[in-house]
This record gives C-alpha cells, structure tokens and sequence, in this order.
C-alpha cells in the first residue's frame, strides 16, 4: 500500500512531526510505503536530518516549490508526483490547507484522501491586512476540505470540530488517532535525572521548572517568562530550561535579559531526545494558547511530571490523561507562580496510565494500520 503524507516546510523535532514519526518507526513498513511531500527547497534533502533519516529508512522524500514562492510550479510539481507514483492513499498534515491538495490529489484520481486535524485553530504569522486576507482563504480552505477529503482523522474531539464541524464529530465521522508515544521510553529514570542535571549545572536542592514547545506565537512563552519572573522574586534558585527553536526565539531572549533573569534561564534549543531533559525536570508549564493535543504533555505526564497547563476552549481537555494536570487561565502570572513553587514534585510511574488511556504507540499503530487496511477495502 502507497501513502504519501503532506506536511509544510520543514520537518522539526517537535509537534506533529513527532507524532508522525512515532507512527512511522511502529507501523510495518513491508506492507505500507510510507513517502513524504514538503513544501520546501531540495536542499532539505541534505541539511534536514529527519528528511535523511527517511530516505535511509526507505521513504521518497519530495520538495516542491513553496506556493508563496510560484503557486504554478507547486502546482505542477505536486501533479507530476501523483501521476508518477499513482499514490493509494494522499494523507494530508497541514490542517486548513490541506484542501488544496487534496483537491488536486483528486483531479489526479487518488480514490482516498485523508484530512487530519492537528490543532484547533489557524496558526497565522502575519499581522495586519495580509493576515485577514491569509485568514480568510483559510477559512475557505477549512469548509472545502470536508467536501474534497475522503475521510476525516483528527489527534482530539476539538481538533476534529474545529476542522470538520460538530455534526461530523456527533456522526462518528471522525477517526480519532491519539499522539501514542514509546511510553517506555518516557518512563521516570533517577539516573539519566541525575546526569542530565550535571550536565545543566543544576544542583539537587533547585527547582528546574521545565517547558518543550517550538518558539512561536501558538506556545506562548512570553507569558511563562512573565510567570517565571514572579517566581524569581520568591525563589532565587530555581531554573528555567526551555527546550525548542524558532522565529520567536530572539524576541524572548531580549525579554529575559530584560527582565534581568539570563543567568537562570537555559535556552537548549531543539533535541532528537525529550525524554532525557523531562526526567530532568522538576515541573512542567504548558501555557500555550490553542493545541489539538500535545505530545509533549503526553510525555510529560508518562515521565509522572507535576504538569500545569492553558484552561482555555482551543486546548484539547483530552491532553489531561493522568491526575497530575492542573488546568489555570492564562489571566494572572502570579496565579501560575504560586501553584508552581507549591507543587508536589514526586514522581510516579503512570506507563500503564497512558497505555490503558491509548496511548501506547504499538498498540495504536497496529489501529493506524487497520485503519488503511479498512478503508482501502470499502
């Protein structure tokens, strides 16, 4: 079986990507090719570690002409692809946008074409006009791809409405793929804790207060340095490892130094590894502002972390899995403070928690592929 995954750009160590990765390295691959389609330069052949990693795992790999660089060529380039490789199944990561190729997928005559929802929201860069006019395309976008994919798949219950409404969701229409990860991998360890720790400079009696998410407008770290900041005013010790790339990343390091607060906050940049940094960690703050459903609170409440998290409608209610979330309004920085230096940070093993919740990548991955076995056959 033939399946090309779409995805934006680039492929990071973080997000969906992770997700989909996870799916990869667990499904049987002697019986699904699985290809990959970027929007991106070739050059993300060679400089992209992910993308050398699935060429040598057996995937194609495609870069095609970004559509805001020569939406004709995109265009092109994507429709010779279909045609070459005469795809069984195109499967789209790209949220709203994915109605664009999956419309084209279907002029090709690709018979099944998935839609999956990853978040609950337009993750939007621009400001001003451009942004309503992005916008509103991508709205467009969102209400076509209901007509154009074939099936609908979605990482939560708001992710799926958010892109494919409430009566498809009410209707079972929506196939809910959890963000399974390798639970035993994630499982607390006291002696990688310990290493990890040495290596940061981080002392036994510190509170290393943890966040892993790319740096833009969507994570919200603007808000958990302010939060940091109240804590720094009670507790001079305590540290603040921020794990992650990306456009905003300079911007929060000018607030940190502005704040007067640089020596207390590590900026690791990314990691092919998040497993050993978590069991480093004292507690966890995931302030973000909308998520479908995140894989990295998944590995943090597996790792059994103290994990404070958004309360607001467009983070999925189905990322609290075990009793160690707490959920707060992103209203008041003092309010995450105090909870923070309070909480209790003993650990607990919660892999079977996460198993029995389904989210252990083998037993979902055997799902995933039933799933294509299943639709195929229809």
């Amino acid at each position: 079986m033939r399946i090309l995954y779409v995805l934006n750009d680039t492929l990071h160590h973080a997000g969906t990507e992770s997700v989909i990765l996870n799916y990869y390295n667990h499904i049987d691959r002697e019986r699904y090719q699985i290809d990959f389609l970027l929007n991106a330069p070739k050059s993300e052949l060679e400089e992209n570690d992910i993308c050398r990693y699935l060429i040598k795992k057996g995937s194609k790999v495609f870069c095609i002409t970004p559509r805001r660089v020569d939406s004709k060529k995109n265009k092109q380039e994507y429709l010779e692809i279909l045609k070459s490789e005469k795809y069984d199944i195109v499967h789209t990561h790209v949220d709203a946008i994915g109605s664009y190729f999956l419309s084209l997928a279907q002029t090709a005559g690709v018979k099944v074409r998935i839609a999956h929802s990853h978040n609950t929201r337009h993750q939007l860069a621009n400001k001003g006009i451009k942004n309503r006019i992005h916008y509103a395309y991508l709205e467009k976008c969102r209400k076509d791809i209901r007509r154009e994919a074939t099936h609908y798949m979605a990482c939560s219950k708001e992710a799926g409405e958010w892109l494919f409404g409430r009566e498809n969701i009410d209707n079972k229409k929506v196939y809910i793929l959890n963000n399974a990860i390798d639970t035993g991998k994630f499982k607390f360890n006291q002696a990688i804790r310990d290493e990890v720790r040495k290596e940061l400079g981080i002392k036994d009696d510190e509170i290393l207060i943890g966040h892993i998410g790319r740096f833009k407008p969507q994570k919200n770290h603007a808000f958990l340095i302010d939060v940091f900041k109240e804590i720094s005013e009670t507790d001079n010790t305590s540290k603040l490892l921020l794990v992650g790339d990306g456009p905003l990343k300079e911007e929060i390091e000018e607030k940190v130094k502005a704040y007067n607060i640089a020596d207390r906050v590590i900026f690791y940049g990314e990691t092919k590894d998040t497993s050993r940094l978590l069991n480093a960690m004292d507690i966890f703050l995931f302030p973000s502002v909308h998520e479908g459903l995140s894989v990295v609170m998944i590995e943090a409440q597996c790792n059994g972390l103290k994990c404070i998290m958004s309360d607001t409608d467009e983070v999925s209610k189905d990322t609290v899995i075990t009793d160690n979330v707490e959920c707060l309004t992103l209203d008041d920085p003092k309010e995450w403070a105090n909870k923070t230096l309070n909480a209790e940070t003993s650990r607990k093993d919660e892999t079977k928690t996460l198993a029995d919740k389904g989210y252990d990548i083998t037993k979902e991955a055997k799902k995933l592929e039933d799933f294509y076995s299943g639709i195929l056959s229809e």
